[in-house]
């Protein structure tokens, strides 16, 4: 509930309190860890979701790291489609792209990259060995099962 970063996106409006409820869960849990009846009654009364949950632990390799940053999606991909379907509103980054973090410096000098793209797996192989650094790798296989969603989310069959 803290306003400070969209007060200084010049954004904030004092009327946002009342709408901003927010809930201590695990969205590792099939109903982030809130019981049934108060997940059930999220899918009935929220608008739209902000799902910026991860684990960002640069030392994790993607095996450990799959479970937080890929696999909860499913549940936040339910939560959206259950009873009507709701906005999702994912946040990612372009850590995915070796280019972006390595600030564009020596061979990376003249790489440019748009909203379109997606990373160079050979490159992200190269530069983060999943064995070793599963982060990047994470958010990539994310944004998969995301786009999937958006796909294909018309097409899921109306909660029972």
């Amino acid at each position: 509930r803290d306003p400070t970063a969209s007060s200084e996106a010049e954004c904030w409006r004092e009327e946002y309190v009342e709408s901003i409820v927010p809930l201590a869960g695990d969205f590792e849990e099939s109903d982030f860890g809130l019981g049934v009846d108060k997940y059930l009654e999220l899918c009935r009364t929220i608008d739209l979701v902000y799902h910026t949950g991860a684990n960002v632990n640069l030392m994790m390799n993607y095996t450990r790291i799959r479970k937080t940053n890929v696999l909860s999606l499913e549940g936040v991909v339910r939560l959206c489609t259950t009873h009507r379907l709701k906005p999702l509103h994912f946040v990612s980054t372009l850590g995915q792209y070796p280019p972006f973090f390595m600030c564009f410096s020596k061979e990376f000098r003249d790489y440019a990259i748009s909203e379109d793209m997606q990373p160079d797996l050979n490159m992200m192989a190269k530069f983060y060995p999943p064995q070793q650094i599963g982060y990047p790798w994470s958010k990539w296989a994310a944004e998969q099962v995301v786009k999937a969603a958006r796909l294909n989310c018309l097409c899921l069959p109306p909660p029972p």
